[in-house]
């Protein structure tokens, strides 16, 4: 079936499905933790599962939140074995035990993944190799189906320490640019944020943002009150542990408050001195200039890449009237202008590409397209294809700053060297016809994600 897949493409390979969001463990990297959510009704999972039969699926993964949550769960991995279709499961197995194993074998599941975050548990990550060495015996001795681990082990969720060791190199490197949010691990970053700029502060600009909240068991919140910000604003202060911060934005638009109260608010912690320079994330043009009408912004963040850039063409147009700064998140697309090419059946957890429209297959197909023209101009120039991407937004003004993230060393080193690149007009001209405008395939975020953004 899998060559038959390979050969044709007509029908989906490999589909991934979730019989429920709910999870068992709140790792503190992961903004999708869920404990309320009830799980899909096994009627419509077969109703998918037949649909998917019926269009030639050759693999099923089943995957959540914690799918071993489903009441029903073998029933669904029966009703994929009877539609023809390998049927398979990514748990992070704390609720295996031998019956249940057994169970998995009468359903007839045929491979099951086991993410590992660590070998030992730590504050980030509960999923750790000494934690779960005991369900890997009873895996050993009780499955009749083929069990994968999937380890990071230190290349995904950076440990504390990790990623104090990242901050510090990129001191050393000349960064002098730190961006975080108050959302980033609901306020960890932060914290190690400020850890690692600890005695090390002159000569740093510290970002971060308010104004998304938390809702346990659905989307994040917004809110841009008044009151809100002057309480965020407190708490962030603590984390990093500032007196000030340097640029402070509105992570996202709360509509339900008109931004001149919004920047109002955020001005009146610029007179207690508690802040330096205001920022908005994601807000259309008009949105700006009533904002900057209220308090001169410093700074507009949005996405910025060669992927994507309608937006943030049309947001510069405004701005550089104005004096404000673009500050570009995401500039290497989230990894798709690296030439990387992720392995979507083994994403590392809290890993969100696998749910982003332009990772989807059709998209995907269409944008690697793209990216193989920017590859071969990068190796015409002697250079990486993420550094030719970075110095593409450098060069396209003193107004645009690139932010990218990493969790490694060596990327970050990657990063930094696209300082060293030099491009003609010319060569700008050429980056931008190789990935013209509007040529990305898929959404920036999923359909819910896309209505916060840029409004």
């Amino acid at each position: 079936m899998i060559a038959k897949g390979l050969v044709s493409t007509r029908h989906p390979l490999l589909v991934h499905i979730i019989p429920t969001r709910r999870c068992n463990l709140a790792c503190t990297y992961c903004n999708e933790y869920d404990d309320v959510s009830e799980p899909v009704p096994t009627e419509e999972m077969f109703r998918r599962i037949d649909r998917l039969g019926e269009m030639g699926t050759g693999v099923i993964t089943i995957s959540g939140g914690e799918p071993l949550l489903h009441p029903n769960l073998d029933a669904i991995i029966a009703r994929i074995r009877k539609n023809g279709i390998i049927a398979g499961l990514i748990t992070n197995g704390y609720l295996l035990v031998a019956d249940r194993i057994e169970r998995l074998n009468r359903a007839g599941l045929e491979y099951l993944q086991i993410s590992i975050d660590n070998v030992k548990p730590d504050d980030v990550s509960k999923k750790s190799l000494k934690v779960l060495d005991q369900k890997l015996a009873l895996l050993a001795e009780h499955a009749e189906f083929q069990v994968n681990i999937n380890s990071v082990l230190g290349s995904g969720v950076c440990s504390p320490e990790d990623a104090l060791q990242v901050a510090h190199r990129a001191i050393e490197l000349g960064v002098d640019h730190f961006d975080s949010s108050d959302m980033y691990g609901w306020g960890q970053n932060e914290e190690l944020l400020g850890r690692a700029l600890k005695g090390r502060r002159d000569g740093i600009v510290i970002a971060t943002k308010f104004g998304q909240t938390r809702r346990p068991g659905g989307a994040n919140g917004v809110d841009g009150s008044p009151a809100y910000i002057a309480q965020a604003c407190e708490a962030s202060l603590k984390r990093l542990g500032v007196d000030v911060i340097d640029l402070y934005y509105q992570h996202r638009v709360d509509p339900a408050v008109p931004v001149e109260e919004t920047v109002g608010a955020m001005a009146r912690l610029v007179q207690e001195g508690k802040v330096r320079y205001l920022g908005l994330c994601e807000a259309r043009p008009e949105r700006i200039r009533r904002a900057h009408a209220t308090h001169p912004l410093a700074a507009v963040q949005s996405e910025f890449s060669l992927l994507y850039r309608e937006e943030a063409t049309e947001t510069r147009e405004l701005i550089r009237d104005l004096g404000i700064a673009f500050v570009a998140y995401a500039p290497l697309g989230r990894s798709l202008l690296t030439g990387v090419i992720p392995d979507f059946a083994n994403l590392a957890a809290g890993d969100t590409r696998g749910r982003h429209p332009r990772f989807a297959p059709q998209n995907f197909a269409k944008n690697r397209e793209l990216v193989e023209h920017v590859e071969a101009i990068a190796e015409e120039k002697g250079c990486t294809p993420a550094q030719l991407v970075l110095a593409w937004l450098l060069a396209q003004g003193p107004d645009v700053l690139p932010i990218p993230g990493t969790k490694q060393i060596a990327r970050l080193e990657e990063n930094h060297g696209a300082l060293n690149i030099r491009l003609t007009e010319a060569d700008v001209d050429c980056i931008s016809a190789a990935i013209p405008i509007g040529a990305a395939a898929g959404t920036r975020y999923p359909e819910g994600g896309m209505r916060g953004v840029y409004i």
